[in-house]
C-alpha cells in the first residue's frame, strides 16, 4: 500500500469520526497536499464532504450564540465585533444568510 492510500484510508476511518477529528484531517491533509502538489480527487472529494459537515455545524453554532448576545441585550454592533464583521448591517446580514429568523426591538428598555 502506497503512502497515498494509507492517508486516504486514514481520511475514510476519520471521516467516521467527530467533528473536530474531521476539521483537523482536512487540515493536515490540505498541508501535506499543499507541499507535495497533489492531491487525489477520490481524496479531495472527501476532505471537502468533512468540511461541509463542519461548516454546517459552526453555521448552527453561529446562529444560536447570536441569537444569547442579542437575547441578552447586546447590540448588532458588539455582534458583528464579536464575529469580525464591519458592521450591524453586516452581522445582520450573517445571521440571515445562516438561516437565522429572530428579530429583536431596534430600541432596547433602559435600566
Amino acid at each position: 500500500m502506497s503512502a497515498e492510500d494509507e492517508r486516504l484510508d486514514q481520511l475514510l476511518k476519520i471521516a467516521d469520526d467527530g467533528l473536530a477529528h474531521k476539521f483537523e484531517a482536512a487540515r493536515l491533509y490540505a498541508a501535506q497536499a499543499e507541499d507535495e502538489g497533489m492531491v487525489r480527487p477520490k481524496a479531495a472529494i472527501l476532505v471537502l464532504r468533512m468540511l461541509g459537515a463542519v461548516r454546517d455545524e459552526c453555521d448552527h453554532i453561529e446562529v444560536r450564540m447570536t441569537e444569547a448576545l442579542m437575547d441578552s441585550g447586546q447590540s448588532w454592533e458588539e455582534v458583528g465585533r464579536a464575529t469580525g464583521r464591519p458592521s450591524k448591517q453586516a452581522a445582520q446580514q450573517r445571521y440571515r444568510r445562516l438561516g437565522g429568523t429572530r428579530t429583536w426591538p431596534t430600541r432596547r428598555p433602559s435600566n
